[in-house]
């Protein structure tokens, strides 16, 4: 899988200098989850009012498309196949000694849509899920004015995977209209 971006409290915080974090790196896998209509799943936190793609971290002895899988379910409701590895994110946020590897893939909604299965902490953070097109989902995302520094990093990597997958679908699709890619 290829390396989208390092993300460091340089772009995030505006240092001269990137820092780095020394922590051992958490792993985590996020979706470009892909309705039938071309739609694409995307989380809204309604106590943060921040969007984002779905995912979460992958547990012990749990590989990428497993956690994925479980991940997606969980928080989507949706069972998806993973149709293609769009790249990583390495985020190293020298502030918090936190480092994070975020796997993204493009995947396709298989069967229909049920309902999450939220964790208590989503459902006190009032997550939802949301369908948008691509397109929609990253001008809602650069719409958005994170407060801290933990949304500022997400705001960010959900930023490069979209202009990524944008990109992608542009190269495989001869610039049609991703709201009609069929995958």
């Amino acid at each position: 899988m290829k390396l989208l971006k390092l993300v460091t409290d340089k772009e995030i915080c505006g240092m001269t200098e990137a820092e780095v974090s020394n922590a051992i790196p958490r792993k985590a896998v996020r979706a470009i989850l892909i309705d039938e209509a071309g739609q694409m799943a995307l989380l809204y936190m309604g106590k943060f009012d921040l969007y984002t793609i779905p995912g979460g971290g992958v547990e012990e002895g749990e590989n990428l498309e497993d956690a994925l899988k479980r991940e997606i379910l969980e928080e989507t409701g949706c069972k998806c196949e993973i149709v293609y590895e769009l790249g990583y994110i390495s985020e190293s946020r020298a502030l918090h000694d936190f480092t994070q590897i975020s796997n993204y893939y493009i995947a396709r909604l298989t069967g229909e849509k049920g309902l999450p299965q939220m964790t208590p902490e989503e459902i006190e953070e009032q997550t939802q899920v949301q369908w948008h097109t691509p397109q929609n989902a990253l001008d809602i995302i650069l719409s958005e004015n994170p407060q801290t520094y933990q949304q500022k990093y997400i705001q960010y990597r959900d930023k490069i995977v979209l202009e990524e997958l944008i990109r992608y679908f542009d190269t495989h699709i001869g610039g049609a209209k991703i709201e009609r890619y069929n995958l």
